[in-house]
């Protein structure tokens, strides 16, 4: 079900009111659990005991885990059990995933060397979600295993911590101990949390319908034109690749911001997603930045076991590089997919050799020109991101590049103003958002409170100001909505 869909513009009023209306807690919990369940069966229904399967294995091992005490055996039996929950979740999400890919590259091979061998292709439709709640159920196990956790209290509250309804098809990629102690007990919603959350899912249609949906349409032409082997002109290729830029990040930061607002108005607080990454003057500025749940997930259980930064240099770029190369197949089953999450991983890797510790420049100068190279790499990044293969990476990293090589003129030939206003729109929400942090960080630092604090933070903190860009925000989504596109992250 997506939040643009009429069936979930049903469904979400009667969830909401079913958990603020029945009175006894754990008739709420229940009904909330089967709202979710229903969500995610209501588009394929077998997916769904996928799904509760795979929570199922999570749940018996963490208990299993936790009950094995100390010892020797008792830690083989551990270690034993958190093989378990991992296999069963990478072997579902390998077989669903990454099935057909492997098929692929090995009648590729075949056919290099000769050997006339062709494999059926399997035709699997991919599990909504799956790469994203196959995560978070395994930081559930893993965490336990650490004993940073105890294991949920019930089967039913495990299932609700992967299958919550908000975040279940494209994050954020929740953490046990974020979620699980809220299922204590009800949290109180006042009227504030009610406005910033009604705000935030504002926010986020807006970001979806108008800018995501708007955007897609420049981005699909430009990077269809390059797919279908034609010349893309230099206009059109910066447009569609600037309109992809901000249609990714308008897509899933308006997913986010609606799962967060959702999940403000039943008393439950979600983690940042992203933190205005085209602002970022740094490879590891960014990735702290854009989709951060996903970020610290690699960082927390895939870079740090392989040894993080506490081995030799050679080790830590290696382990960076692993990283994203990794990081770059689970958002698809597609070599491009690889090749950006390496263009990222050597982009860290040579931050670190070049700046250490530090990983920036000090003079301002030079902070400005790796800002702009940090940029210039993400937007290269995302031509691979959004190719359906590398020859159209090629032909569009041409086009965009042509004035450096061809003996032309930069033209405008194929730039459409309603992209130009799209994309300005996008980046000034950027802006606007950027100075209202900066200035309630000014205003800590400096000991600024109340109505001592500095002009802009006041005027961007005005709640008559957040009320009118809502307003505005609504006008918007009634007069430009754009012609519908599912949610990007859908697919991974």
């Amino acid at each position: 079900m997506s939040f643009t869909s009429i069936a979930f513009l049903l469904f979400c009023p009667v969830t909401l009111g079913l958990w603020h209306l029945l009175p006894w807690f754990p008739a709420a919990k229940g009904a909330l659990l089967v709202a979710s369940l229903f969500f995610y069966g209501y588009w394929k229904p077998p997916y769904l005991l996928l799904l509760v399967l795979t929570t199922g294995v999570d749940y018996l091992a963490s208990r299993r885990i936790h009950a094995a005490g100390a010892g020797a055996g008792a830690e083989r039996t551990r270690r034993a059990w958190l093989v378990a929950s991992i296999g069963s979740n990478l072997l579902s999400l390998g077989f669903f995933k990454y099935a057909g890919f492997v098929v692929d590259n090995v009648n590729t091979l075949a056919a290099a060397v000769g050997l006339g061998l062709e494999c059926p292709r399997p035709e699997i439709v991919l599990p909504l979600g799956i790469s994203f709640y196959t995560f978070q159920s395994m930081s559930y196990t893993i965490d336990v295993f650490r004993r940073r956790i105890r294991p949920a209290r019930s089967f039913a509250e495990c299932l609700l911590f992967v299958s919550f309804f908000p975040q279940l098809v494209a994050g954020p990629i929740l953490r046990a101990h974020e979620f699980l102690y809220q299922l204590g007990r009800r949290r109180r919603v006042s009227l504030p949390i009610v406005w910033t959350g009604l705000y935030y899912v504002v926010q986020g249609y807006f970001l979806k319908v108008v800018l995501a949906d708007n955007l897609a349409v420049f981005a699909d032409a430009g990077f269809g034109a390059a797919g279908r082997g034609r010349f893309v002109p230099f206009g059109m290729a910066w447009q569609a690749t600037l309109a992809f830029s901000f249609q990714i990040l308008c897509d899933f930061w308006g997913y986010s911001a609606i799962a967060k607002g959702l999940a403000l108005l039943m008393g439950f607080r979600f983690p940042d997603n992203f933190n205005y990454p085209y602002l970022a003057a740094t490879f590891s500025d960014f990735w702290r930045r854009w989709h951060m749940t996903l970020s610290t997930w690699l960082r927390d259980y895939l870079y740090t076991p392989l040894g993080g930064n506490r081995v030799g240099a050679a080790r830590t770029y290696a382990n960076l590089l692993a990283t994203m190369l990794l990081g770059g197949l689970w958002h698809g089953a597609s070599w491009t997919f690889v090749a950006w999450g390496g263009l990222h991983g050597l982009g860290l890797a040579v931050e670190r050799a070049l700046f250490g510790r530090r990983r920036r420049p000090e003079s301002g100068l030079y902070r400005a020109l790796w800002w702009a190279a940090v940029q210039l790499t993400v937007l290269a990044g995302w031509v691979l991101f959004r190719s359906e293969s590398f020859g159209a990476a090629l032909r569009l990293l041409a086009s965009l590049t042509s004035p450096l090589w061809e003996d032309t003129r930069p033209s405008l030939v194929g730039v459409e103003p309603m992209a130009v206003a799209a994309v300005a729109t996008a980046a000034g929400m950027h802006l606007v958002a950027f100075a209202r942090e900066r200035g309630r960080a000014r205003a800590r630092a400096q000991g600024f409170a109340g109505s001592a604090a500095p002009a802009l933070r006041r005027v961007l903190d005005d709640p008559r100001l957040l009320g009118a860009a809502a307003g505005a925000m609504l006008f918007a989504l009634a007069v430009f909505p754009g012609d519908p596109h599912g949610f990007i992250y859908f697919q991974f």
